[in-house]
């Protein structure tokens, strides 16, 4: 029966959530301090990161994917804001980014 199914579905998550599944959710990208002649490479929506597209001390043009961030099952580049040379990535594949969030910082020409 459909009750039967249900129950053996809600036994299915209690043992998921007691093998080690944790209630904790994963840290939040860090606050990062732009120092002069560097330019952050903000995160556009809400998510998690998903890859880096280029590796650091690669030459990024303006409008270039730096970045995917993963929302709602959509992936959504992260542009370099101007031309320049990545620095550095801020977060890592995995991290929860908001609006805003650095996510890497470019070397600015």
């Amino acid at each position: 029966t459909q009750q039967q199914a249900f129950n053996e579905e809600r036994g299915r998550w209690s043992a998921q959530d007691s093998a080690g599944a944790s209630a904790e959710p994963p840290a939040a990208a860090p606050a990062v301090t732009v120092e002069a002649g560097f330019t952050a490479v903000e995160s556009p929506v809400a998510g998690s990161l998903w890859k880096h597209a280029v590796t650091p001390g690669a030459w990024v043009e303006a409008g270039e994917p730096v970045a995917l961030v993963e929302s709602m099952k959509t992936e959504i580049a992260v542009l370099a804001p101007e031309a320049g040379r990545l620095a550095s990535f801020a977060v890592e594949p995995g991290t929860p980014v908001t609006p805003g969030s650095t996510i890497a910082l470019l070397e600015s020409a």
